[in-house]
């Protein structure tokens, strides 16, 4: 073998006993390896059992919160009263030094009454938009007292809101500010008069009463302040007679009107509440003249309260009909022959307590009663609305009595066939028959009496 063949025989046996030794200490790291994730694993579960250590205790610090409310959130849009609220509390662990709140008010804003007195807070409230209350410190857990203020707020809008705010700050760390400012808005809202009119009865003769009666609702979100006004328009046919109020009405006849001005003033003294509803006022009219057919048509309008919401339902109207009456007629005289009938010399009287002329199916609006006007001679006529009525006279029976109804010709004899005697008032009434009136109908109704002083 020669040299150089000798010398790679000693090479190649070099690099297999270095292999060797390379994998044997492979083999002793990854068992090494092996051995040390175990006893990590161990490790890691003992620590899993073991009890942890008590975290560090935080800092004490301070935590004034605020909340700020109004009552109400809504006045109405010509300006009004709000009360706000401010509660201030230390939601903290430790105390708050120099406690201090400031509101924030609307611009026009201002005090609505005198300033409060507060035993923890002293406030000033003499500058705009601003005031500021101090309070000094405030123990954790502790609820300061509340700042009450009554707030006038100036008119706005309807619908538009106002802003209140208030922010709270302590010279102390606190854990967080994100409390420490609150708002409350405010809305306006204006007051909606509507009215609304009825005529009844709803035909009428002409000589005949209307009653119109008036009906006024607040349909806005807002009050009405103060007094309000309403007129009441009659067609030139009609006469203003007399006016029933009621509650807060306070109603005038105005015989010149002057221009702009109704026939009818009306004042309600308010305020009006948003929903509601006032007692109506009725008012008469008379119907002076006409033609049967034709409608007459009265109009009240209420005049717009400030800020109002809309005025297209302030006006109202109502219509009655005119219709063509029936008449009745006759004559009361002494039958002093006392048969019954009436004879050429026997005279005329109208010595009676009344004539009334008694609707038997009367409509809402109407009389309940007519009262007939007597000639000196005892004749009498009157004009009535078509419809069934009993003719109804009253005697004193001390000084009168009926005489016998219809005995021989119906042209002359005496046409009360029913007799109502109240004995302790002295009082005898005489009723006709039912007479069934119609338009231009004309029917009579004779009454005789007898004499009980000769």
């Amino acid at each position: 073998m020669s040299l150089h063949q000798q010398r790679r025989l000693k090479l190649l046996g070099a690099l297999a006993g270095s292999a060797s030794i390379v994998t044997s200490i492979g083999q002793r790291s990854r068992r090494a390896l092996r051995t040390g994730c175990a006893l990590l694993a161990l490790s890691g579960t003992v620590a899993a059992v073991a009890p942890a250590s008590p975290a560090l205790a935080g800092p004490r610090r301070a935590d004034v919160a605020v909340t700020l409310t109004a009552s109400p959130t809504e006045v109405t849009a010509t300006g009004g009263v709000t009360t706000a609220t401010a509660e201030v509390r230390n939601v903290g662990t430790d105390a708050a030094s120099d406690v201090t709140v400031t509101l924030t008010l609307p611009p026009g804003a201002g005090m609505a009454t005198e300033p409060p007195y507060f035993a923890e807070w002293k406030c000033d409230v003499s500058t705009a938009p601003t005031w500021t209350c101090i309070h000094g410190p405030l123990a954790a857990g502790a609820v300061a007292e509340s700042l009450r203020f009554d707030l006038y707020l100036p008119g706005g809008a309807h619908g538009e809101a106002v802003t209140i705010g208030a922010a709270a700050t302590t010279s102390s760390r606190e854990l967080t500010t994100t409390n420490n400012t609150d708002q409350v808005t405010v809305h306006y809202a204006a007051a909606d008069l509507a009215i609304g009119m009825t005529a009844i009865p709803e035909e009428v003769i002409v000589g005949g009463e209307v009653i119109l009666t008036l009906n006024v609702q607040n349909i806005g979100a807002g009050e009405t302040t103060g007094a309000f006004q309403l007129d009441v328009y009659l067609p030139d046919t009609m006469t203003p007679t007399a006016g029933f109020p009621q509650g807060d009405w306070d109603c005038q006849v105005l015989l010149n009107p002057a221009p702009g001005f109704g026939d009818y003033y009306c004042v309600h003294r308010g305020p009006i509440y948003p929903g509601q509803v006032l007692e109506p006022a009725w008012l008469r009219a008379r119907v002076d003249s006409g033609t049967p057919g034709e409608a007459q048509t009265a109009t009240a309008k209420v005049r717009p309260v400030d800020g109002e919401v809309s005025t297209a339902n302030n006006t109202a109207q109502a219509s009655v009909a005119v219709v063509e009456p029936g008449t009745i007629r006759g004559s009361l005289w002494i039958d002093q022959d006392r048969d019954g009938q009436r004879d050429a010399d026997e005279p005329g009287s109208a010595f009676i307590r009344s004539l009334l002329f008694l609707p038997q199916a009367p409509v809402d609006g109407d009389p309940t009663e007519v009262t007939g006007v007597l000639n000196p001679d005892g004749t009498y006529s009157a004009a009535l609305k078509p419809g069934p009525y009993i003719v109804q006279v009253q005697i004193e029976s001390r000084y009168r009595d009926f005489t016998r109804p219809d005995v021989g010709d119906d042209a002359t004899d005496s046409d009360i066939v029913t007799i109502q005697r109240e004995i302790y008032l002295g009082i005898d009434a005489g009723n006709s028959a039912v007479i069934d009136v119609t338009a231009g109908s004309d029917t009579t109704i004779d009454v005789g009496f007898i004499d009980l002083t000769s």
